[in-house]
């Protein structure tokens, strides 16, 4: 049998490749001030920040921001236009959205320290990386449920990422893609932020000393916290920041329940809304850094931002978005009847965009759909390498000249890639090259239980997340939510962690490492293959069990004991086989140049990765990162040989020996962009 692979498998082992774009989206500078600053920082505009014809790696001075904070062609712009002269005059009745110089004065920024001085930037001005398509998936999760439905219920939605990530800039691209248009007549009208810190004082928060110890009434504080906030920004917005509200006593004067409570302040918050958004508004409202609106270390904190979130969720014309490193854990996970939280995944870097929009980043010559193979794996590994290396220096693109490293990888990556005197694939490889990480080695890694679950990606809905026994964010901050509404990790916190009770989790981030870290043969190594053999190998060892399609294919029972480098084929002929040497059980990696402890030299001419079962099963499985016609060819090639094989088998020829009577051999492409 052979399942053709499915865009999203059910173990989701692409997710880990696309997990560094998933996090690494446009890093958009959220590193948080510590501390308030004596002077007040600049606001960089960042116009023009570089040319192609002049060298890139002088410091720009920074400039006042123009057109209230726009800078011509970026999404600022196209926001201003939009609430200046698209915006209907009934959608504008708020104080916020009297000008765009006021509205812009509350679009989310960040610090950004550049060789001691501070700078906030504006995020609407930075270039957004992320491609139109995951944009739109993303809008899709924002309005519906994980799988896309329309709510008919109130969902939190939140973007759980590493600091830095750019989820916080992420929200704003998603409400200009959503915005009601012609074709859109049900979409957004208003983008409202309310930051709870790390916006230049415009951040709300409450009296930490007033938190009540009673769940229900630090519950109640909270969603007058939100009416508070809501009626500030849309009533006040000139009003100078920080703003700390406190717990008005006339408000509890009058013993009621929470859910007394939570109703008169929902009622009053939803005339707030419709007195000042007009007539069928659809708002997004933005909650960043959620769990700073109040103390979250002592009495009632999480209950107070659960009756917040609740009270701002429940309003008709509005979808919440919530950023922060962790899911707010006030609220039920999804598939709950009261009001829950439901992860939305952040749109990846698109490595084809980034290489477009940075002059040294581009490749005079890349392989098309037509080329080589070999060329179209040496183009995939570099834009794996080249994303996983900017991940923590994406900054540096946005403020050019900052990054004294960067802008030495970017000259020695251009030279590499316009090099006139090589052919195009000796350019691929010196690329790659330059694009070598810095990883934990053994000595460095921490232990870390139930990682190889992080690893394959946990479901919030059913609580597993809290039955591995994780404290976020103390333990886990650097959380990832898939495509797929699962919740992982950032690829570099599962590289530097081990599973005690998994030891196929080391062996198989030794060979992704690999992939990211070492130079060489790069063609029977790819990203791709490595991911599935990492995460196959945990998928089996906790499961027991590998099933690749669920409505059709087989199950397979594998204990997935041991992941270890290996060969059906001794040699390239695939007419000559054996089985002998397979341990029922054990995960096993194609034994070729490039992957880690191996020791032939010959490529292996079908399967990148196979076991056998108890039951005499032997499972060979292609990976492909090609779609289409190419697909259904490597279907083909590989049920030919399967056929071949096992009718040798069946009939005992002469290149079969006793061990293989009996068995049964299946294969398996998995293809996650067909």
């Amino acid at each position: 049998m052979m399942p053709r692979g499915a865009r999203r498998p059910p173990f989701g082992p692409l997710a880990l490749c696309l997990m560094l774009a998933s996090y690494a989206d446009a890093l958009a500078l959220s590193r948080p001030a510590l501390r308030l600053q004596r002077r007040e920082p600049n606001i960089l505009s960042h116009r023009a920040l570089v040319s192609q014809q002049r060298a890139l790696v002088r410091m720009q001075e920074p400039t006042p921001p123009s057109d209230g904070g726009a800078v011509p062609g970026t999404l600022g712009d196209s926001m201003r236009k939009y609430c200046d002269e698209v915006m209907p005059l009934e959608h504008r009745k708020s104080a916020l959205f009297s000008s765009w110089e006021t509205y812009a004065a509350w679009l989310p920024v960040r610090l950004y320290s550049v060789k001691g001085r501070d700078y906030w930037l504006r995020l609407h001005n930075l270039k957004h990386w992320a491609s139109e398509a995951d944009v739109g998936v993303m809008v899709d999760q924002i309005t519906g449920d994980s799988e896309g439905r329309t709510l008919d219920r109130r969902v939190v939605r939140y973007l759980s990422a590493p600091s830095g990530s750019g989820k916080t800039k992420s929200v704003l691209p998603a409400f200009y893609a959503g915005r009601r248009t012609q074709d859109r007549p049900n979409g957004f009208t208003h983008y409202i932020p309310i930051a709870f810190a790390n916006n230049n004082n415009r951040n709300f928060r409450f009296c930490d000393e007033e938190l009540s110890t009673k769940k229900d009434s630090a519950k109640a504080q909270g969603a007058w916290f939100m009416y508070d906030c809501v009626k500030t920004i849309l009533e006040e917005p000139h009003s100078q920041g920080p703003y700390q509200f406190s717990s008005d006593p006339k408000r509890f004067s009058n013993p009621s329940n929470c859910d007394v409570i939570l109703k008169n302040v929902g009622s009053k918050l939803q005339q707030l809304l419709e007195d000042h958004l007009g007539p069928d508004f659809y708002a997004l409202i933005h909650l960043d850094e959620h769990r700073k609106m109040c103390d979250r270390e002592v009495r009632n904190g999480a209950a107070f931002s659960a009756g917040a979130m609740q009270a701002i969720a429940d309003m008709s014309g509005v979808v919440v978005v919530a950023t922060y490193t962790a899911p707010p854990d006030g609220l039920v996970p999804e598939r709950s009847s009261e009001t829950c939280r439901g992860p939305v995944a952040l749109p990846p870097l698109d490595p084809i965009k980034l290489i477009a929009h940075v002059p040294e980043l581009k490749f005079p010559d890349p392989p098309g759909p037509e080329a080589a193979l070999f060329l179209r794996r040496l183009w995939g590994t570099l834009q794996f390498r080249l994303i996983f290396y900017l991940q923590e220096r994406v900054n540096g693109l946005h403020l050019r000249g900052s990054d004294d490293n960067l802008e030495g990888f970017l000259k020695a990556y251009h030279q590499a890639a316009t090099t006139s005197n090589s052919s195009k694939a000796d350019r691929l490889r010196a690329c790659i090259d330059c694009c070598v990480s810095t990883i934990s080695t053994q000595d460095d890694e921490e232990k870390m239980h139930n990682v190889s679950r992080l690893l394959r990606g946990v479901k919030d809905g059913n609580g597993e997340l809290g039955t591995l026994g994780y404290h976020f964010p103390r333990q886990v901050n650097d959380l990832v939510v898939l495509p797929d509404g699962r919740i992982s990790g950032s690829l570099r916190m599962l590289l530097a962690k081990l599973d005690p009770e998994l030891p196929v989790y080391a062996v198989g981030a030794q060979g992704m490492k690999w992939v990211l870290t070492k130079n060489g043969d790069l063609l029977s190594r790819t990203p791709l293959e490595e991911a599935y053999t990492w995460t196959l190998a945990c998928r089996a060892a906790i499961n027991e069990v590998l099933a690749f399609n669920v409505r059709k294919g087989p199950v397979f029972s594998i204990k997935g004991t041991d992941l270890k480098c290996g060969r059906i084929f001794p040699r390239q002929d695939k007419k000559v086989f054996t089985f002998d040497q397979l341990v029922p059980d054990v995960i096993y990696y194609a034994d070729e140049p490039g992957r880690v402890n191996a020791t032939c030299h010959d490529s292996h001419p079908r399967a990148d990765i196979f076991f056998r079962t108890t039951k005499d099963e032997v499972v060979l499985i292609d990976i492909t990162g090609s779609g289409g016609k190419n697909v259904a060819k490597k279907e083909q090639k590989l049920f030919e040989v399967l056929g071949e094989m096992q009718t040798d088998i069946d009939k005992d020829l002469g290149n079969t020996s006793e061990i293989h009577h009996g068995v049964t051999v299946h294969g398996v492409v998995l293809a996650p962009f067909d």
